[in-house]
């Protein structure tokens, strides 16, 4: 029985050093590739858009601007995603 909580404590405290390793990485981040692996989606009818500008980027060549000509109401909202990889 010891021999079992042994091996289990050890395989718990090898996978929880090997998970701090963990890098977050999000392609393509700065916008440097315009939107490539970007997705854009406009919910509820929102009068919403957005640019990749070279205007005042806080680092890098570029940035995004986005604009918003909606009301304040519900459900009504643009969203740009991406998929976060973690290696």
């Amino acid at each position: 029985m010891r021999l079992l909580a042994a091996i289990i404590l050890s395989a718990v405290c090898c996978a929880s050093c090997a998970a701090s390793n963990l890098v977050p990485t999000i392609m393509n981040s700065g916008f440097e590739d315009d939107t490539a692996y970007w997705s854009w989606q406009v919910i509820g009818g929102a009068q919403v858009s957005f640019e990749v500008s070279n205007a005042n980027p806080q680092s890098g060549r570029k940035c995004v601007v986005f604009h918003n000509d909606s009301g304040l109401a519900p459900n009504v909202y643009g969203r740009l995603s991406t998929s976060v990889n973690v290696i």
